[in-house]
């Protein structure tokens, strides 16, 4: 009996709809909520959900996508070992995430490389996260940050055009 790879693709789509619906409804509450103990209920909550993903993508062959899922994991892990709610500006760089990771899964497959809104949402999420709160400038340096993303390209066997503007730092 042959497996039939069509029907393990839609089992993920929509398995993974429930995952980003209780990601979003997880981020809703996380953007709205000023108690600590529920934005960690909260963080804790997509943590999952993210860790879900990333396993059923890694299941499918969708590498893209469990990579990405991995490194949005990896900050959500940091965010839950911190215990507090986390800063406005990070809270708006996981919408962006949380959008690159559903246009990864709606254009999942095993061919398909890291798209570079997810390249772009996880460099907001890094200088975001590294900011002491969203009143201050960010700890990372422009410069840091071309680093960072020069390596990612790097490990990923790609060229890449980063323009960065360092006549404010």
């Amino acid at each position: 009996m042959a497996l039939d790879p069509a029907r393990y693709a839609e089992l993920f789509r929509t398995e993974s709809q429930d995952q980003l619906a209780a990601i979003n409804r997880a981020l809703l509450t996380l953007e709205m909520e000023r108690d600590a103990p529920a934005a960690a209920a909260a963080v804790a909550e997509m943590f999952r959900a993210v860790h879900t993903l990333k396993g059923m993508s890694a299941t499918m062959g969708y590498q893209a996508v469990a990579e990405f899922a991995h490194e949005l994991e990896s900050l959500l892990d940091r965010m839950r070992g911190e215990g507090r709610r986390p800063a406005p500006s990070v809270t708006d760089a996981l919408f962006g995430a949380v959008d690159a990771l559903e246009a990864g899964v709606a254009e999942a497959s095993e061919t398909a490389a890291r798209s570079p809104a997810m390249e772009a949402a996880l460099g907001r999420l890094t200088v975001a996260f590294n900011q002491p709160d969203a009143g201050e400038p960010a700890r990372v340096s422009g410069a840091e940050l071309r680093e960072e993303i020069v390596v990612r390209a790097a490990h990923r066997a790609e060229e890449i055009r980063l323009e960065i503007d360092l006549a404010h730092e």
